[in-house]
């Protein structure tokens, strides 16, 4: 919960081959209280790794990335497309302590 609203949130750690170092990363979607709100989207790598061993994003993370988004406009109860967050318009700004945001991955798979 953040403020009176409630937040679903889901984490799925995917490859990219495009990559050399096979670094795994974490697609993160998030929900206002239910699945027919406007959808949170992001790619997470986590700047330390060890191979084999994917890491993901947690509550504080997860946090961290509904605070800036609802700040960045993202309105939840609003239908519509997945609001997207990407390092080439919001990696500067946004500071997650161990990871990092990462352009759309998937669409590299």
């Amino acid at each position: 919960m953040i403020g009176p609203r409630r937040f679903v949130w889901a984490v799925e750690t995917h490859y990219a081959p495009a990559r050399a170092d096979r670094r795994p990363y974490a697609r993160l979607r998030v929900w206002g209280s239910d699945k027919t709100s406007r959808m949170l989207r992001t790619d997470l790598v986590p700047l330390s790794w060890v191979p084999g061993r994917p890491r993901l994003p947690g509550p504080r993370q997860v946090r961290a990335v509904i605070d800036y988004a609802l700040g960045q406009g993202w309105q939840p109860e609003v239908p519509g497309t997945p609001f997207m967050l990407t390092r080439s318009e919001h990696g500067a700004a946004l500071n997650l302590t161990d990871f990092a945001l990462v352009d759309d991955l998937k669409s590299q798979d």
